[in-house]
């Protein structure tokens, strides 16, 4: 998540004013703390993606699936990223290398 903001030049300040989230904890959920659906909900808003694009991006192993590079393939430990992969494979998203769910 921190580097989908950097890579829109925005400070935590910045992004949290879009997202309107305190950006101490917008700074929290970037090292791994897990924002409640609806506060994820405005984060995703904030930077033009949905739900589904979040997704795709986990499913595709951090490659959007129309070819353009993402953040999120630059930073594969990335806490946040691997803290909704994980709600999102409880969800019944299948995650990549994982077969037989989904």
């Amino acid at each position: 998540m921190r580097t989908m903001r950097l890579k829109k030049g925005w400070t935590l300040e910045q992004a949290g004013r879009r997202a309107k989230v305190d950006p101490g904890n917008l700074s929290r959920y970037e090292t791994g703390s897990m924002p409640t659906l609806v506060v994820l909900g405005r984060i995703l808003m904030a930077y033009d993606m949905s739900l589904r694009d979040l997704a795709d991006l986990l499913e595709a192993g951090g490659e959007p699936t129309n070819g353009e590079p993402s953040g999120v393939a630059e930073i594969p430990d990335d806490p946040f990223v691997a803290a909704v992969a994980g709600a999102l494979e409880r969800l019944g998203f299948k995650r990549p290398g994982k077969e037989g769910s989904g």
